[in-house]
């Protein structure tokens, strides 16, 4: 049968330990809102990447056109 922890269990979240009486859902809110923050910064990362490769490969395929694909490497 499960027991309660003793002491009682005090979450650790973020570094900061939820006090007795603390409103939990202000801090759920809050990560809620941190994540959907990193959510659009990770699409907006992944977006800058796409492009960074569609400039590589624009600025790569003029050179390599025409010259077998061994010689790419010299």
């Amino acid at each position: 049968m499960w027991q309660t922890p003793t002491p009682p269990h005090r979450p650790d979240i973020g570094g900061a330990q939820v006090e007795d009486g603390q409103d939990v859902r202000e801090l759920v809110d809050a990560l809620r809102s941190q994540l959907q923050s990193q959510g659009e910064e990770l699409v907006a990362r992944r977006r800058e990447v796409q492009e960074l490769h569609v400039l590589l490969q624009q600025k790569a395929l003029p050179e390599v056109v025409g010259r077998p694909w061994w010689q790419f490497w010299r």
